[in-house]
């Protein structure tokens, strides 16, 4: 079981030093082989990592996209440690990027790569992408 419970982002660049773009192979290497891959939905580009408390994406190249979080994780966005929790994530969403929009069931930041899933304002994922992931 793969223990990995501390993911450090830096927005739109990398995940714990592993920079969006870079190819799966190398990915693999880094989180370690503790996954199961499996395709998020019938439109996907490529297969998704799934390492338990979180699931990285790929491009149909399979470079590194998009990483989505959905459990009991430290999460340390550009050197500051993050509650998994709404609203609290929600206001730090919204002070790192004022321009981000508010869904009926989480929030967007085209401009940061960031997109809170959280129905019923209970936090359910949280995913952070490479640079333009949402346009």
């Amino acid at each position: 079981q793969n223990l990995m419970k501390k993911l450090e982002i830096q927005l739109t660049e990398s995940v714990n030093g592993v920079a969006f773009g870079t190819d799966r192979t190398v990915v693999r290497h880094a989180f370690g082989n503790d996954y199961a891959e499996f395709k998020k939905s019938s439109s996907s580009k490529n297969t998704t990592d799934d390492y338990g408390c979180f699931q990285l994406f790929y491009s149909a190249e399979n470079a590194l996209e998009a990483i989505e979080i959905c459990s009991d994780t430290l999460v340390i966005v550009n050197g500051k440690e993050l509650t998994l929790k709404c609203p609290e994530i929600i206001e730090w969403i919204q002070s790192v990027d004022p321009t981000a929009e508010k869904e009926s069931d989480g929030i967007i930041s085209k401009k940061m790569s960031i997109g809170l899933y959280a129905p019923c304002n209970e936090f359910e994922t949280l995913l952070f992408g490479k640079k333009d992931y949402y346009c």
